[in-house]
C-alpha cells in the first residue's frame, strides 16, 4: 500500500470518528479534500458522504455543491447534477472552476449552446488557474457546434498557454478545411509534446 493511499485512508478514519478540529473554513476544506480523494478513486458513495459533512459545516458552500454536481454526473444522475451546478453558481457566480465543469457537463449532454456559454465564462477569467483547459474545452465546444472560426480562436488562445489538446483541435480544423500541411504540423506538435496518436 502506497504512503499516499495510506494517508488518504488515515484521513478518512478521522472523518468517520468526528469532525476535524479547527475553524469552520478548516473543517469545510478538510471534508472537501476527503470528498475529492474519494471522487478520484471513483468511490462516489463515500465522496457524497464527505460532501454532506461539508454541507453541515457550511450549507451555502459553492465548492461543496459544485463537487456534489460532479458526483451526480459521474453516477449518471443528470437532473441532480444540473440542480447542484445551478445551486453552486447561484452561491458563487464568479467560480470559473464550476463554470468550466458545468460547461463540460452540458457538452456531454450534447447541449452545445449553453455549454459554450458556460465555458466562455470560465475562459474569459484571466485569473483562472486552469484557463488553458477552459479554452481547450471551449474550442471543442465551438467545433462541435459547427462554429469553426470561434473554435480556431479558442484553440489559438489555448496554444499560447502551451495547451497540448488545443494543437489536436487545430489539426482537426485544418484537416476539415483540407489544409493537410497545417493539420500535419499541429498534429506533429501534439505528438512531439507528448500526446498520443
Amino acid at each position: 500500500m502506497s504512503q499516499a493511499l495510506l494517508f488518504l485512508l488515515t484521513g478518512c478514519v478521522t472523518e468517520v470518528i468526528g469532525l476535524p478540529r479547527g475553524t469552520d473554513q478548516e473543517r469545510l476544506q478538510a471534508h472537501l479534500r476527503v470528498a475529492q480523494g474519494y471522487f478520484q478513486l471513483a468511490d462516489y458513495s463515500n465522496a457524497k458522504s464527505a460532501i454532506e459533512r461539508a454541507l453541515k459545516v457550511r450549507p451555502r458552500s459553492s465548492e461543496a455543491h459544485g463537487l456534489l454536481a460532479l458526483v451526480h454526473a459521474r453516477q449518471g444522475n443528470p437532473k441532480q447534477a444540473e440542480f447542484s451546478f445551478r445551486k453552486s453558481l447561484r452561491l458563487n457566480a464568479q467560480s470559473s472552476q464550476v463554470w468550466n465543469n458545468y460547461g463540460v457537463f452540458l457538452f456531454t449532454q450534447a447541449r452545445y449552446k449553453p455549454a459554450c456559454r458556460a465555458l466562455l465564462t470560465a475562459a474569459r477569467d484571466l485569473t483562472y488557474v486552469h484557463r488553458a483547459a477552459a479554452q481547450e474545452n471551449l474550442g471543442f465546444c465551438w467545433l462541435r457546434s459547427g462554429d469553426i472560426g470561434r473554435a480556431y480562436d479558442a484553440f489559438i488562445e489555448a496554444v499560447k498557454t502551451d495547451s497540448l489538446l488545443a494543437r489536436l483541435g487545430l489539426a482537426e480544423i485544418h484537416a476539415q478545411q483540407g489544409d493537410c500541411e497545417a493539420a500535419s504540423y499541429y498534429h506533429g506538435e501534439f505528438v512531439k509534446l507528448g500526446g498520443e496518436t
